[in-house]
């Protein structure tokens, strides 16, 4: 499985039942930002962001704040970010959703 942090162009039409989309890679500054200065785990958080989408099929993807381990670990839905599965096409920078 490959994972990979995309942001949809904001001029894109979101119509749902358009099921092609044109990705494009979040900035270098951003990731760096987000792995160096706030120390991400970049490995945790596509878990993370991936189990709360697979648990959640309503696509209410909310932090339980009432159920918070202590253990260190991340709570469930801590990075409510969406997660999509699909083909993608480095050539043209579609993606081709399918069910998760």
């Amino acid at each position: 499985m490959c994972f990979s942090l995309r942001k949809q162009p904001s001029a894109q039409n979101t119509d749902p039942i358009n099921i092609d989309w044109k990705l494009d890679t979040i900035s270098d500054d951003i990731a760096g930002k987000m792995i160096d200065k706030y120390k991400t785990d970049m490995g945790a958080m596509y878990e993370n962001a991936y189990n709360c989408r697979k648990d959640h099929k309503d696509q209410k993807y909310e932090l339980d704040v009432s159920s918070i381990p202590y253990d260190g670990t991340l709570p469930g839905c801590f990075f409510s970010i969406d997660v999509k599965k699909g083909t993608w096409d480095k050539h043209t920078g579609n993606f081709k959703l399918v069910d998760l």
